[in-house]
């Protein structure tokens, strides 16, 4: 277990504190997305299987890019991988932990 997440599961520190020192140390860029907004073209955007690999959720287009959110940062490899599977450029920002169960479980509920 990363340190981050076991301060969080003691107590130690939320959920959000622990989202913007990840943001604060990497650059990485902090989002918070309405489930019920993504739309579902975005969703479908990439396949199912990039969840489930690499625990990023599509959530936005805007300006020809994708934008991707996750909690925990990607690795390069993992970034590439990504981009490979579309046209758009891909941005990554990182989420809550509650966030992306958000997003994920509404996700499910209408596909």
């Amino acid at each position: 277990m990363e340190l981050g997440e076991y301060l969080l599961s003691i107590g130690r520190v939320t959920d959000a504190d622990l989202c913007m020192a990840l943001s604060l140390h990497t650059g990485v860029p902090i989002g918070r997305y309405d489930a019920r907004k993504v739309k579902l073209g975005v969703r479908r955007s990439l396949p199912a299987h990039v969840e489930e690999r690499f625990k990023v959720l599509p959530v936005d287009m805007r300006a020809g890019k994708l934008i991707v959110a996750g909690r925990k940062l990607l690795t390069p490899e993992a970034l590439a991988s990504i981009r490979s599977l579309t046209s758009l450029k891909v941005d990554f920002q990182l989420i809550t932990q509650q966030n992306y169960h958000e997003l994920l479980v509404f996700g499910r509920r209408i596909e």
